[in-house]
């Protein structure tokens, strides 16, 4: 039983190798569902199926972003949105209701 032959394999990926695959399957499998909501809005968007206002292009959305920050809107909509549910949670949890 002790006498088994050890077989060489050649070509065989190392385990570097291999994490590393296993790091962008990880990462596609992450990006793909955004990847097709993305090109399902920017299709709707550029064929005109809503209004513009309702479905602008994810371009239009990345400048208004932009735009946004570096007028320095964005940070403070951001902090009061983050507070309020927190606040929310604070009082809920100071002094329980019967929902």
């Amino acid at each position: 039983m002790q006498d088994a032959a050890t077989i060489a394999v050649t070509g065989a990926p190392s385990p570097q190798a291999s994490a590393g695959r296993e790091r962008w399957r990880v990462i596609v499998r992450t990006a793909f569902p955004f990847v097709v909501v993305g090109a399902i809005w920017e299709a709707v968007a550029r064929y005109g199926i809503f209004p513009h206002q309702l479905f602008p292009t994810l371009e239009d959305v990345a400048r208004s972003f932009v735009e946004l920050t570096i007028a320095g809107i964005t940070m403070p909509s951001t902090r009061s949105s983050g507070c309020s549910p927190a606040s929310g949670w604070r009082r809920s949890s100071a002094s329980p209701s019967a929902c």
